[in-house]
C-alpha cells in the first residue's frame, strides 16, 4: 500500500471510529424521548419529526457500516483504493442522514424549548441551511480553490 493509500485508510478509519459510536449514543438517545413523560406532551407533528430524525440516525449508521460488511466479505486485510473510494462515499451519504437527524433532533429541541412548532421550524431550518453551508457548499469551494492538496474520493 503506498503512503497516499495509506493516509486515506487513516484517514477513513479515524472518521468512521469517531462517527460510529457517536451515532449510535444519539440513536439510543432519540430511542428513549418515546419512554419518557415529556412524549405525552408533543403534539402528533413533533412525534413525527421525532421518529424521522431516529430513521435518519438510523439511515447514517447503515449507510457507514455497509462498506465495513463489503471489505470483510471481498478484500480479507487488503485495502485498495477502490474499497477507498466507496467507503467515502457511503460515509458522505451517511453524513448527509447526519445533518437531517441534526436539524431533525434540533427542531425538536426547539419545540420543547420555546413551546412553539413555528420556533422548531425555524431552527430547523437555520440548522440544515448551517449544515449545507458547513458541511457541504465551503469544503466543496475549498477543495475547487486548491486542487493540489485534494484527495479524490
Amino acid at each position: 500500500m503506498g503512503n497516499d493509500q495509506a493516509a486515506r485508510t487513516d484517514m477513513f478509519l479515524g472518521e468512521f471510529r469517531i462517527v460510529v459510536p457517536g451515532l449510535a449514543a444519539l440513536f439510543g438517545v432519540q430511542l428513549s424521548m418515546a419512554f419518557t413523560t415529556a412524549w405525552d406532551d408533543l403534539s402528533m407533528a413533533m412525534r413525527l419529526v421525532n421518529f424521522a430524525s431516529i430513521v435518519a440516525t438510523a439511515a447514517a449508521l447503515l449507510v457507514i457500516l455497509v462498506p465495513s460488511a463489503y471489505h470483510r466479505l471481498t478484500h480479507g486485510p487488503e485495502v485498495s483504493a477502490d474499497f477507498l473510494r466507496y467507503a467515502q462515499r457511503h460515509v458522505g451519504v451517511g453524513y448527509a442522514f447526519l445533518a437531517l437527524s441534526l436539524t431533525l433532533s434540533l427542531a425538536l429541541q426547539a419545540a420543547r424549548t420555546f413551546g412553539d412548532e413555528r420556533a422548531a421550524w425555524a431552527v430547523g431550518g437555520a440548522a440544515l441551511m448551517a449544515f449545507l453551508v458547513m458541511w457541504g457548499l465551503l469544503p466543496r469551494a475549498r477543495a475547487a480553490r486548491n486542487p493540489a492538496g485534494r484527495v479524490t474520493p
